[in-house]
């Protein structure tokens, strides 16, 4: 929510300059007399607006607050339940064996890509900076062949939104993978005070919504659209550019990358990608059939033991992350045990078979 706060007595701001500080509502302000417009993790510089440009701001975000305000009771809710063992989550993996699993070290109830979050994606963005994902993608394109060689050709955007994940940069992909305990180790691995949450999506239900059944290949028109989508004006006019018939994508699309790097073989990656948001098209909104969609919670108490137990069927740093940084990380947590005792094996309350 958006707060206005004055430093003097009300009646003695500046009404010619409006201060805009995107990083903390407790900033000490440089002139005592300006108006502060707190918003947390707004990537924006430091302005001044004119009065008449400050009025229209509070306007627009007032507006938004309260159309958020009035969907909250509309929200769909997924089927959810807990995962609390080994046992739960290899359940859950091959009775969903068709399913792909993300998780998430804390509950976020949404599945959204990071390029259409916060601090990527808010209100003022959406005013001020309307080409943030288009001039990230350019960026990144731009500087890249600077610091390597092995590049994707200028105008493939799906291969460049893939090398951009990779390497870390918000885009409108969402990482899966097609292993559950793949997913459970990211939904354990950190913030161990706080309950996390695993998701399983059986991405040819999610396809059908765009009218395709099955997984896209590269130059299916949809995919296409969505990846190129950032760097267009005229949307119409992309979808005739791609030639797909059906119009203007609004749903989410399933599909198989190419497997470029060590790490999404190792990690079973996949993708979905997405459109700019719009409501009733999100992937929770869509796939409301249990079935289709699921959601476990793993609690806080349960996190520790998961990880372990991960660890100890191979699910670490050093195998996810295939780079000298991770193999490193690993060493230091294999090194920490000082000394092993082998237990007996586990048996089941079985007899034991004589040769």
């Amino acid at each position: 929510m958006v707060t206005c706060a004055c430093s003097q007595s009300r009646g003695a701001y500046d009404r010619d300059k409006l201060y805009i500080d995107p990083f903390k509502s407790s900033r000490t302000m440089p002139r005592p007399s300006a108006w502060v417009l707190h918003t947390a993790n707004i990537p924006l510089p430091h302005t001044y607006f004119s009065y008449r440009t400050k009025r229209a701001v509070f306007i627009s975000l007032y507006k938004r607050y309260i159309h958020r305000q009035t969907r909250v009771g509309r929200q769909t809710m997924t089927a959810t339940f807990r995962i609390e063992t080994i046992r739960h989550a290899v359940d859950v993996g091959t009775t969903l064996s068709r399913s792909w699993f993300r998780g998430h070290t804390r509950v976020c109830n949404e599945l959204t890509p990071r390029v259409f979050r916060p601090p990527y994606n808010n209100d003022i963005v959406r005013d001020f900076r309307g080409d943030l994902e288009f001039s990230i993608i350019e960026s990144f394109k731009r500087q890249a062949p600077a610091l390597a060689l092995d590049l994707p050709p200028y105008d493939d955007p799906v291969s460049w939104l893939f090398l951009m994940q990779h390497h870390g940069l918000p885009t409108r992909l969402l990482d899966w993978s097609e292993s559950v305990l793949v997913a459970l180790y990211f939904a354990v691995e950190d913030e161990a005070d706080k309950d996390g949450e695993l998701w399983a999506m059986y991405p040819y239900a999610l396809n059908l919504h765009t009218g395709f059944n099955g997984l896209p290949v590269r130059n299916n028109p949809t995919l296409q659209y969505l990846a190129r989508e950032p760097g267009s004006l005229d949307p119409a006019d992309l979808a005739v550019q791609v030639h797909r018939e059906a119009g203007i994508p609004r749903y989410p699309l399933a599909l198989r990358p190419t497997l470029s790097f060590q790490r999404m073989v190792n990690q079973m990656s996949v993708f979905t990608i997405h459109p700019r948001p719009q409501q009733q098209c999100t992937i929770p909104e869509l796939l409301t059939d249990s079935k289709h969609l699921v959601r476990y919670i793993i609690p806080a108490g349960h996190k520790r033991k998961l990880r372990k137990e991960l660890v100890a069927l191979g699910y670490h740093p050093r195998t996810l992350f295939p780079d000298l940084d991770h193999l490193s990380e690993s060493i230091i947590v294999e090194h920490n045990t000082l000394a092993y005792a082998p237990p007996e094996p586990p048996c089941w309350d079985q007899e034991r078979l004589e040769e």
